[in-house]
């Protein structure tokens, strides 16, 4: 059962991807009789075809590194004596 044309027409209606286009697997036999953008237009209504939400970009990698990058530069600082230098700045 080729659904091309519908979902092509879903997507347009929903403005995303074709991706992003979900069939009710138990009305399948009312998309397939779908054929203008007034039937999609009633079953997107119907909730026989939804739009997937789509995924952010996770941070989790970043907060990582950023954590590392913090762990490491910490002591680093502390050893140069630029702690020491940005009390003597702020005491000025």
């Amino acid at each position: 059962m080729k659904l091309d044309n519908q979902k092509r027409l879903a997507a347009q209606m929903l403005k995303c991807s074709g991706k992003r286009v979900k069939f009710d697997t138990d009305r399948l036999d009312d998309i397939k009789e779908a054929i203008t953008k007034v039937d999609i237009r009633g079953l997107i209504k119907d909730k026989a075809i939804i739009k997937i939400h789509s995924h952010g970009v996770s941070r989790g990698r970043a907060r990582k590194r950023l954590e590392q990058r913090r762990n490491i530069m910490i002591p680093a600082i502390m050893k140069r004596g630029f702690n020491n230098t940005i009390l003597r700045l702020e005491q000025r």
